[in-house]
């Protein structure tokens, strides 16, 4: 995002760091709980409860993670978690049956309500192992069967633990105590009702898997060294209904981590008869920043110490039967992330001044701090690339823009193919097209971003009816985010879609000045961009005040930072290239 003058007035553009109406989330009532969906008015509801976590283990089993987190501002009324399995009588795909329950690592209730998160104990009866399972329902991937265990010699990564499920004490769901969510010849499932509740009190439920734990009937959960092993995520399908809402995955960072909120990523919502494919790495999960009431706001998850994988429907805010199933999870490696070489080398130009820009390979880059509430400061390096240009954004510790009233970031340290506004055309495109004389419009994006801070890697293309220059008070401003932490587009989200095999949630707003925004978020973030710009042209134009006789005038990429969270940033672009055909 940019600033662009008209006259004499710089015009800033607008972003918002949380979209208007944004809620706090509650405490965790169980600790092993991630976020809940968000609320109305800027401090959410009032009060969330507890809910039941369960699930099963061969030899007894530990106890299930307690539930996810609604999202109501105040203390949630901690809920019941069931312990794991049930010693005695012979085993049913690896939950036992009679006997008394007999807990494992038994979470804790929340802050306030003070409840136990289930109780241990232990029964009599002879305990009979089952034959040890690897099989999962997509054929592929880690166990996913009845047993509802996952068993170490099943896979090369170290890990073991029992599927359960969790949910809040409102809804009526088919999860059951002591056994774990298998639904034969679907996978890992659970459904339940859903309803519009402001103190969201109904928040949902989800499905976890512990990583790292012993089994046997005094089963112990420890934290898995997802890094150790060379995990660096998770790609997970699932199939169902989520009722239009952005499904949640989460990676819980102890046992019993009290009342702090478990790190999360959202995944978009799932389609019915449209599988929901996502790539979840552990560096992409966060705990808002925005959600300022709870004990630790900002958290990353820590891949040397994850205990449990969850993924939630979060309720509260749609009237229906959800619906989800968990038919495949495999670990992702290193080698299932592309390879981004950012160690750029042979700098050509680089500056600290706000608006500082130079011609490089083909395309100004600008450092372009736009915000005059911006404190500390922006810098930007470039470098030749083959094929492109290379450049880095670097933000220092002192860096951010908190303190601006509309939440908008500090700037736009980019890279611009075509017209600025400082009124010129830049690079091989030298004149403003009609979207409907365009064949393509292909670009290729690579970099490295860090794990802290609150920014997002953005295309930014302007779009206006024709003329030499764009009119004043026409345009549409199209944003692409690629990837993103813990920033927001501004507007209202109001659809999901797929381009380019990706799924995007489309926003629509308007900035400070006469020129409507929409933009494009990636739901699960990237470091590698290989696209066709028009598609997105194309996409939009249901949504804003364009239509294909409007003309393509500027492309630029970048990064938007708000905040550096007090540490020095650097966000590299190891190859940036468009071509307008």
């Amino acid at each position: 995002m940019t600033s662009r003058l008209f006259g004499s007035a710089w015009i800033p553009m607008v972003f918002f760091a949380t979209a208007c109406g944004g809620s706090e989330p509650p405490l965790n009532p169980f600790g092993t709980g991630i976020g809940g969906t968000t609320g109305g008015g800027t401090t959410g509801g009032v009060s969330g409860s507890g809910g039941v976590g369960t699930g099963a283990a061969p030899g007894g089993g530990t106890s299930g993670s307690g539930g996810v987190l609604p999202s109501g501002g105040g203390t949630p009324t901690g809920g019941t978690g069931a312990g794991g399995a049930v010693t005695g009588g012979a085993t049913t795909g690896g939950v036992m049956t009679g006997g008394a329950v007999t807990g494992g690592t038994v979470p804790t209730g929340g802050v306030g309500g003070g409840t136990t998160g289930g109780t241990s104990g232990s029964g009599g009866g002879e305990i009979i192992e089952d034959p040890i399972d690897c099989t999962s329902v997509s054929g592929a991937g880690l166990p996913v069967n009845e047993s509802g265990w996952l068993d170490a010699s099943c896979n090369s990564f170290g890990l073991q633990g029992a599927w359960y499920c969790f949910t809040d004490e409102i809804q009526t769901s088919t999860c059951a105590s002591g056994t774990p969510p298998w639904q034969a010849g679907s996978g890992m499932c659970l459904s339940g009702t859903s309803v519009i509740d402001e103190d969201y009190k109904s928040w949902g439920g989800g499905i976890g898997l512990s990583l790292n734990e012993t089994g046997g009937e005094d089963s112990v959960k420890t934290a898995y060294d997802a890094a150790a092993n060379n995990v660096v995520g998770f790609r997970i399908t699932l199939e169902g209904d989520s009722l239009g809402m952005s499904m949640r995955v989460g990676y819980s960072g102890a046992a019993d981590p009290g009342d702090d909120i478990t790190p999360f990523v959202e995944i978009g919502e799932i389609s019915p008869g449209t599988p929901l494919v996502a790539e979840v790495l552990i560096e992409d999960a966060v705990v808002p920043e925005e959600w300022e009431t709870v004990p630790n706001p900002g958290a990353l998850a820590d891949p040397s110490q994850i205990y449990d994988i969850q993924v939630q429907y979060p309720g509260g805010e749609e009237d229906g039967e959800y619906s989800f199933c968990i038919t495949n999870i495999e670990p992702m490696t290193t080698g299932d992330v592309p390879d981004v070489n950012c160690n750029l080398t042979g700098q050509v130009w680089g500056t600290s001044e706000r608006y500082g820009t130079s011609e490089v390979s083909g395309y100004m880059i600008q450092n372009n701090v736009w915000n005059d509430a911006a404190v500390g400061h922006q810098s930007i390096s470039a470098f030749n690339a083959s094929g492109g240009v290379g450049f880095i954004v670097h933000a220092d510790s002192g860096y951010d823009v908190l303190s601006d009233p509309n939440g908008r970031p500090g700037g736009y340290g980019s890279a611009v193919l075509g017209w600025h506004t400082d009124g010129g055309f830049h690079g091989s495109y030298q004149s403003a097209r009609q979207i409907s004389g365009i064949g393509s419009a292909r670009s290729q994006w690579n970099y490295c971003t860090p794990s802290a801070g609150n920014w997002n890697a953005s295309y930014d293309i302007w779009l206006a009816p024709g003329g030499a220059q764009p009119s004043g008070d026409q345009g549409t401003e199209l944003m692409i985010w690629t990837a993103h932490r813990d920033a927001t587009p501004i507007g209202t989200e109001l659809d999901t879609v797929t381009i380019g095999g990706a799924s995007w949630e489309v926003w629509v707003g308007e900035d400070a000045g006469p020129w409507q925004t929409i933009s494009f978020r990636r739901i699960t973030n990237t470091r590698t961009v290989d696209i066709d710009l028009k598609d997105f042209f194309t996409a939009g134009d249901p949504y804003a005040d364009y239509d294909s006789s409007h003309s393509l005038y500027g492309i630029q990429a970048g990064f938007e930072v708000w905040s550096s969270d007090n540490q020095n940033l650097n966000f590299t672009t190891a190859l940036f290239n468009a071509s307008v055909q």
